[in-house]
C-alpha cells in the first residue's frame, strides 16, 4: 500500500524549556559564519581542485542543517506548531538527506585522496583534464538526486515514516507501515558502506605511508590531512548520539536519559556542519593564505 498525505493540520507541542533555543541560535551563527567564509574563500581561489568540489558539496548539506536548526529554534520559541502531514514529511526528510549525503560525500573524498596516494600519476592526469571538475560535479549531483529519490520511494511505499519528538523538538525517521526493508537498505548504503570504504582505504593509505621515505611521507600526509581531520571531526560529533543510541537500545532500556541530553546530542551532531572552515584553515595552505589576505585587506 502506498503512502499518502493529508491536508489537515496537526498540533505538535514541545516538552523542553524554550531557553534551549539559545543553543540553536549560537550553533546557527557558528554554522552560518563558517560556511559563508568557506564559500568566499573557494570563490576567490584561482583554480578549484577536484577535492574542493566535494568540499563545496559539504557546504550545501551544512546549509541544510542550518535550515533544520532554524526550524527547531522557531518551534522552541513558540513551544508548539501546527503543520500538515506533507510539510512534516518534508521537514523530517531534511536531516536524513543532509546526514546521508554528507556520509556519501565523505566516502567520495576518501576515494579521491586514496587515488592521489595509491595512483598519483593516474590521479594527476585526471585532475589536469579540463572536464575533471565537471565530472566531479556530475557525481555530486547524482548522489543528491539518487538519495532524494531513494527517500521519496521509501516513504511512498511505506518503508519509512516520521514522528514528532517533543524533546528535540523535530521529526524523527522510523519504520513505515509496510516494514523497514527500505529504511535498512538506505542505512546500509548511506552509512555502513561509506564507513567500510573510509576505514578500508585509510588503512591502505597507512600501509602505503609505511613504505615511503620520510620526505615523501610528509608530503603525502599533507595531501590527506584535510580528509582525515574532516572524518575525525564528523565521527567525534557523532559520539554523543551513538552513546544515547546504545543506551536506549541495549544497555538501559528501562532508564531513559535526561531529555536535555537527547537535545544536546542532536546539537552535537549538527556541530559538525560548522567545523569545515576551521579544518580547512589548519590543513589547506591556499585556504589559509586567501583568508589572511582578505583579513589583511580589510584592515588596510
Amino acid at each position: 500500500m502506498k503512502n499518502t498525505t493529508q491536508s489537515a493540520t496537526s498540533l505538535y507541542k514541545v516538552a523542553i524549556s524554550p531557553y534551549m533555543v539559545i543553543t540553536c541560535i549560537a550553533l546557527n551563527i557558528f554554522i552560518l559564519l563558517n560556511n559563508t567564509t568557506v564559500l568566499i574563500i573557494f570563490i576567490k581561489l584561482k583554480k578549484l581542485k577536484v577535492q574542493h568540489c566535494y568540499m563545496l558539496a559539504l557546504v550545501i548539506t551544512d546549509l541544510t542543517v542550518l535550515v533544520i536548526n532554524t526550524v527547531q529554534a522557531a518551534i522552541l520559541i513558540s513551544q508548539e506548531i501546527r503543520l500538515t502531514d506533507t510539510v512534516c514529511v518534508l521537514l523530517g526528510s531534511l536531516p536524513v538527506f543532509s546526514f546521508t549525503t554528507t556520509s556519501i560525500v565523505h566516502a567520495c573524498l576518501t576515494i579521491d585522496r586514496w587515488t592521489s596516494v595509491a595512483h598519483p600519476i593516474t590521479y594527476r592526469n585526471f585532475e589536469y583534464r579540463q572536464n575533471s571538475r565537471k565530472l566531479t560535479v556530475t557525481v555530486i549531483i547524482a548522489i543528491q538526486a539518487v538519495q532524494a529519490l531513494q527517500q521519496y520511494l521509501a516513504w511512498l511505499y511505506g518503508q519509512i515514516d516520521f514522528y514528532f519528538d517533543p524533546y528535540l523538538p523535530y521529526w524523527v525517521p522510523t519504520s513505515g507501515a509496510n516494514g523497514r526493508a527500505g529504511m535498512i537498505l538506505g542505512l546500509l548504503f548511506a552509512f555502513v558502506l561509506p564507513f567500510v570504504i573510509e576505514v578500508t582505504l585509510n588503512v591502505h593509505i597507512i600501509n602505503i605511508f609505511r613504505q615511503m621515505r620520510s620526505t615523501t611521507r610528509t608530503r603525502t600526509l599533507k595531501a590527506v590531512k584535510t580528509v582525515l581531520m574532516t572524518l575525525g571531526g564528523y565521527y567525534i560529533c557523532c559520539i554523543p548520539m551513538a552513546v544515547l543510541t546504545v543506551w536506549n537500545g541495549i544497555v538501559l532500556t528501562s532508564a531513559e536519559p535526561a531529555e536535555w541530553l537527547v537535545f544536546l546530542a542532536v546539537q552535537s551532531l549538527m556541530l559538525n556542519s560548522g567545523m569545515s572552515g576551521i579544518i580547512y584553515y589548519l590543513t589547506l595552505p591556499d585556504f589559509k593564505e586567501t583568508l589572511m589576505n582578505i583579513i589583511y585587506c580589510q584592515h588596510n
